[in-house]
């Protein structure tokens, strides 16, 4: 698609999970001049940045004049940008209309195959949408829309919906899931467990990612990304906790795990009402400010306690769910191959953990 050697690229929402690792990617196959959109200075995220001698450029989705300012003489946008529903929605406008405005050549929006919602089997691309009544579900399907809308007036965005996206500094399937099994108190939940789980190593999506940045036919487009296999959730769960070197996980009843779920979630919803009560000086100073108290320690061990059960949504919508994300249209017309089998995205999160010191 393009005739320079390395296009300029924006990456919204660098300073996260899968946005960071689009930038150390395409920094390190020296594949693109690198343009990080962050919403902040500091951070986790920002100082992982920092190491890259990439632009680090202000790019909160949701200030206008920033996004603008941003995107100004890129070649290709690729929208990372992970919030709430609100930000999901509005900073794509924002993101899309300063496309549309300065003839972006490419654009490619991050969604999600949670957009199918709970729709059970062979799940392709051209799966209605379904919404679940999740915020962040109906707010994805909506951005996605706007993408629609988009392209009908010109701009060349692709959409991209991966599913269970996991690696190094992923908070949601690596970081909770490693302190659930360290806790003792994670199992297998039997038939409530026994759904597919979709993994995708990150390395893998930002290879989908930049093959869709650069393909004449990917504008117009929704893809499915996923990874080389598909396992059960409970096999995720023994996998995991086996490379961790843990004991074995005992089963746990469906009688209990609805029981202690239920419990757990009645727990997290009035410490988190009790905690929207407090002044903020006050939530600093328990919730990790400048100084650990002992009764911040206590909030902080307790929250951690609320979190070796499943939610709700883990349980009775994920967990149990039977669908496989097929990716044969990225296969065939974008040439996609993941390379990254569960044994080795494990066992690269694993080194990950141990080194930032979540191993012991």
């Amino acid at each position: 698609m393009f005739t320079q050697a390395k296009p300029r690229v924006l990456v919204t929402g660098a300073g996260g999970f899968i946005g960071g690792r689009v930038v150390e990617m395409l920094h390190l196959t020296d594949a693109a001049a690198v343009y990080a959109g962050i919403r902040r200075w500091s951070g986790a995220g920002v100082a992982r940045l920092a190491r890259l001698p990439v632009n680090l450029v202000m790019c909160d989705v949701m200030e206008w004049s920033q996004v603008v300012t941003a995107i100004n003489d890129v070649d290709i946008v690729i929208h990372c940008v992970l919030g709430d529903s609100v930000a999901n929605v509005e900073g794509t406008r924002h993101v899309l209309e300063a496309a549309y405005q300065h003839g972006i050549k490419a654009v490619v929006h991050l969604s999600t195959a949670e957009v199918y919602g709970n729709t059970p089997g062979t799940v392709a691309e051209d799966t209605p949408y379904r919404s679940e009544g999740w915020a962040y579900a109906d707010s994805k399907i909506d951005a996605e829309k706007l993408c629609w809308e988009y392209y009908a007036k010109g701009v060349q965005v692709t959409v991209i919906r991966p599913s269970i996206v996991y690696g190094p500094f992923s908070e949601t399937w690596i970081v909770r899931n490693a302190v659930r099994l360290f806790s003792g108190q994670w199992c297998v939940f039997e038939k409530l467990g026994d759904g597919n789980c979709n993994l995708i190593y990150v390395d893998d999506l930002v290879r989908g990612i930049w093959l869709a940045a650069n393909h004449d036919q990917a504008p117009g487009e929704a893809f499915n990304l996923n990874g080389p296999e598909v396992i059960s959730w409970n096999n995720y769960f023994q996998r995991f906790n086996a490379a961790l070197g843990r004991p074995e996980l005992k089963p746990m009843s469906r009688w209990h795990a609805v029981s202690r779920t239920r419990g757990m979630e009645l727990a997290r919803r009035t410490l988190s009402a009790a905690k929207a009560r407090l002044p903020e000086k006050v939530k600093q100073q328990l919730l990790g400010g400048t100084r650990k108290t002992k009764l911040g320690l206590a909030v902080n061990q307790a929250r951690d306690s609320l979190n070796t059960a499943p939610s709700t949504r883990e349980l009775f919508h994920l967990y149990n769910r039977r669908a496989i994300y097929v990716d044969d249209k990225a296969r065939a017309r974008l040439g996609y191959r993941p390379q990254t089998d569960v044994a080795a995205g494990l066992d690269m999160s694993i080194q990950w953990l141990a080194h930032h010191g979540y191993c012991g």
